[in-house]
């Protein structure tokens, strides 16, 4: 089960049904079509995948920290392109110019079709999604001001994103580790800042204040149980 860690909780769910030792309780294929897992995937092509939650999302990205944000970008760089695809197709539906970025009033079309009618709101979701503060908006900040609505999605790459940063790769991430993400080239070469000092990100990330960051408080950190 160590392999599937990082993996939504949901697939593991489908996973465990699979491998039921009595043919009589393991699920048929009707059953298992019938999961939420795979219900979640029905009809991904649809665009609107995009439009379900994608203000919650935005909204929610807007009250993030400037860390988070950063890292959700960096994530989003990371996810394979089939697998959000409606994202792409939603970006190039409101790209009228084609020039791979949204200027306010493309932005603006998108945030109106999505119910946003205040023109004080549409200018703070745009700045939320702004994050090296150039007037536009890229496919990387649009795709992460977004990817909060795809848990499973996120939950997945999460792991990935934590092996990364895990250097040694001892399962915990100490302030070393945590240094390169806050002072990391990748960031400063996109013109943004994480925000915070490695002591501050390290206060909130490390719950149980051991000085170290499992994989258990930086998946917290993204996806807050309740």
């Amino acid at each position: 089960w160590n392999k599937l860690r990082g993996v939504s909780s949901t697939a593991v769910s489908v996973v465990r049904k699979c491998l039921t030792v009595s043919d009589e309780k393991r699920p048929t294929a009707a059953e298992m079509l019938a999961m939420e897992w795979f219900k979640a995937r029905e009809g991904e092509d649809d665009d609107r995948v995009v439009a379900e939650g994608s203000i919650q999302g935005i909204e929610e990205f807007f009250n993030e920290t400037a860390a988070k944000k950063r890292i959700l970008a960096a994530i989003a760089v990371q996810l394979p392109a089939a697998k959000i695809a409606h994202v792409k197709r939603a970006f190039e539906k409101y790209d009228a110019n084609q020039d791979g970025q949204l200027d306010i009033d493309e932005a603006t079309g998108a945030l109106q079709d999505l119910g946003v009618k205040d023109a004080a709101k549409q200018r703070d979701m745009f700045k939320a999604m702004d994050q090296d503060g150039n007037g536009k908006v890229d496919y990387t900040e649009f795709t992460a001001a977004l990817i909060s609505t795809m848990t499973d999605l996120l939950e997945e790459n999460l792991w990935s994103a934590f092996r990364v940063i895990d250097k040694d790769g001892n399962g915990t991430l100490d302030s070393k580790e945590l240094q390169l993400v806050v002072g990391s080239t990748q960031f400063q070469d996109l013109g943004l800042q994480i925000g915070m000092s490695v002591e501050e990100f390290m206060k909130v990330l490390d719950k149980n204040g051991d000085g170290v960051v499992c994989f258990d408080e930086f998946s917290e950190y993204f996806l807050p149980r309740d």
